[in-house]
């Protein structure tokens, strides 16, 4: 689970991980959770099959239903991980889930409606194990 610039980090960690080819075969690195992820977009070439699943919680910018611009994520403008879409399980994103605006939707109200929904049974959400 990575937030805001840690994305680039828990990223480059989990690649250097994938590169140096030191998974057992047929292992995944689990589940990729970014949560207000800065410059997701960057992520070009992101090995979706090397993990369970991955998904990018914010604000949507575009599509069929964007938030409007007061209400998206002003401290990291959020874009895409590459080749994910909206709730396309395993690997997509969800949308910010509250009242949302230049700031609060960055802190997305500490994210626990993502950790602590075990109730939900939607894609995204984390499951317990």
């Amino acid at each position: 689970m990575a937030h805001s610039m840690g994305f680039a980090y828990a990223y480059g960690m989990s690649q250097a991980i994938i590169d140096a080819d030191i998974l057992a075969s047929n292992n995944t690195l689990g589940n990729f959770y970014a949560l207000a992820p800065e410059n997701a977009c960057t992520a070009i070439g992101i090995q979706l099959n090397k993990y369970e699943s991955v998904w990018q919680y914010g604000t949507a910018e575009n599509g069929t239903n964007p938030h409007i611009a007061w209400q998206r994520d002003g401290v990291a403008p959020q874009c895409a991980i590459p080749s994910l879409d909206w709730n396309n399980s395993p690997y997509g994103r969800v949308r910010f889930q509250g009242q949302a605006d230049f700031v609060n939707a960055h802190l997305g109200g500490n994210y626990g409606w993502v950790i602590n929904s075990f109730s939900i049974n939607e894609p995204g959400y984390v499951k317990p194990r």
